[in-house]
């Protein structure tokens, strides 16, 4: 304990779980359980924990311990649409669909069935936007 406080490091699983008990082995020989495996984070980055849990033993007597830790580098997908200028997001946005109804404006095709189908469309635009950032990000994040 000492020595993580000088670190000024945690316990990702005893911060996201105060007062459980919890074990991720189990000696067949002695016939207990206990805590062998920790993942410590520094204090400082105790914002970026999102979760720590540890997994059922399933065939062997120690129990996986899974952190998730949120990059700082990178955004959720919800986030990148919101960085996205605005004006570019709404132009393409306004253009894609102007030509989509344009396009699919025909009198035996249910007005139903264009509007459920535009929002493939622009859901596939999305995506595709998307892919194309997280490329640039991945890249720029190579040449470093």
């Amino acid at each position: 304990a000492g020595s993580l406080r000088r670190l000024a490091s945690v316990d990702c699983w005893r911060v996201v779980h105060p007062d459980d008990r919890d074990c991720t082995y189990y000696s067949r020989d002695n016939k207990q359980y206990s805590r062998l495996d920790y993942v410590f984070l520094a204090q400082e980055f105790l914002s970026l924990l999102i979760s720590a849990t540890i997994g059922i033993m399933c065939g062997s007597d120690l129990a996986p311990l899974t952190v998730d830790i949120q990059s700082p580098i990178f955004k959720p997908q919800e986030q990148l649409e919101a960085q996205l200028e605005p004006a570019k997001r709404y132009g393409r946005v306004r253009i894609i669909l102007t030509h989509y109804f344009e396009t699919n404006k025909m009198p035996d095709m249910s007005a139903l069935k264009v509007w459920e189908a535009h929002k493939c469309v622009i859901h596939g635009h999305y995506i595709s936007t998307f892919t194309q950032r997280k490329k640039e990000q991945t890249r720029q994040i190579t040449d470093l």
